[in-house]
């Protein structure tokens, strides 16, 4: 959005101003994107979500988020893959770099180190902790 202000001289000059970010939540449980959702818009960002890595992709060339909350176990496409093929897309120029962190149940089975070797750049655990993401998003998105 971008809205004019008067100059000393009176004439108009540009102020861009940038509306809220926009975080892509991408998990198969519907209580999930609730749960994610209420987190993120109390924190001031709007949400999209999807319910899996196609529709996640699919979603991203719609309109390219300002970061990616991503579950890992998910039918269809796996986060994992999603994250890959994210970073192919970004590598190819067709998507505009933006982080991606996993959301996870933690149980073991997608340690931090699989997650961030596939391209991730952060991990937090389900059930999500408003300060632990809070954190998260200040250290990935600092101009916020």
């Amino acid at each position: 959005m971008t809205k004019s202000v008067r100059t000393e001289r009176g004439v108009p000059a540009q102020l861009s101003v940038q509306g809220p970010r926009l975080v892509l939540v991408v998990d198969d449980d519907a209580i999930n994107h609730l749960i994610a959702g209420a987190l993120l818009n109390a924190l001031g960002y709007e949400v999209v979500v999807a319910f899996n890595g196609v529709e996640a992709l699919a979603a991203c060339q719609i309109v390219p988020p300002d970061m990616t909350l991503m579950d890992i176990e998910m039918p269809i496409m796996d986060g994992l893959e999603a994250t890959e093929r994210l970073r192919a897309c970004q590598r190819l120029g067709t998507l505009p770099p933006f982080p991606i962190v996993a959301a996870t149940g933690g149980s073991g089975r997608f340690p931090k180190s699989v997650c961030l070797d596939a391209g991730m750049d952060g991990y937090l655990t389900k059930p999500l902790d408003m300060q632990l993401l809070a954190d998260e998003l200040h250290r990935l998105l600092p101009t916020r």
